[in-house]
């Protein structure tokens, strides 16, 4: 409305400034002159505040789409922190579970292990007594699961190195291609194998020596041995 208000007065100002009495014979150029003059100072403000009102009404639209897009926003953020809320219930009890171990055995890099230092059997007769427990020889991959692993045994086994223990890697498939018992690959070199007689990197058995033991003469690192060898065995939980 305020628009059609400022228009019509800027309309009755032209018309103010026209002059009167003209006739058909008027002088084409005294009536351009009459209808180009100069605007009169209420015309120039006039179209000044039809302006402002323009730029004020574009800026409420803004606002108002900014608003919008704003509340949609927020939406889309109570719907995915709804989403990360549920994920969080849901994974909740699947973590709880995994690092509650039963049955003797311990939280040992994440995994549930049991070290049975009591028994000494060959590598073959060790995993038949961990499945039967529920668990396999233990595997890992990484340089921390190693280092826990590492420590288990060493508590377990006390100061005086009781036994060697084996683990699930073996080459008896293909020689020297050492893979666990999962089917993955075993890492090799430091710090997982060790040497023997202190400069013959392991494993160095040949065709005669293809089981993987944690060797207690070498400070528990891996070495290859005969599967006949007889050691304590190191169950996992492998799920």
């Amino acid at each position: 409305m305020a628009l059609f208000v400022l228009l019509a007065a800027m309309l009755a100002g032209v018309a103010a400034s026209l002059p009167s009495g003209l006739d058909e014979k008027a002088d084409v150029s005294t009536l351009q002159r009459s209808l180009l003059s100069p605007l009169s100072s209420e015309c120039v403000n006039n179209l000044a505040e039809l302006l402002l009102l323009r730029q004020e009404v574009k800026l409420a639209e803004a606002v108002e789409v900014g608003r919008e897009s704003l509340s949609g926003l927020n939406d889309i953020g109570a719907y995915l922190r709804e989403i990360r809320d549920a994920l969080t219930q849901r994974e909740a009890p699947q973590e709880e579970e995994r690092t509650q171990c039963t049955g003797g055995f311990r939280l040992v890099g994440g995994k549930c292990m049991l070290l049975l230092l009591n028994e000494r059997k060959t590598w073959g007769d060790s995993r038949i007594h961990c499945q039967q427990i529920g668990a396999d020889l233990a595997t890992f991959q990484d340089a921390g699961t190693f280092a826990a692993i590492l420590d288990y045994v060493k508590e377990i086994n006390g100061p005086d190195k009781g036994a060697s223990v084996w683990v699930g890697g073996s080459d008896g498939v293909v020689e020297d291609v050492w893979t666990w018992l999962t089917g993955e690959y075993m890492p090799r070199g430091s710090p997982f194998w060790g040497t023997r007689n202190n400069y013959t990197p392991e494993p160095s058995g040949g065709t005669n020596e293809n089981c993987s033991i944690l060797y207690k003469t070498d400070y528990y690192y891996m070495h290859d041995i005969s599967c006949t060898f007889a050691a304590a065995p190191l169950c996992m939980k492998h799920n």
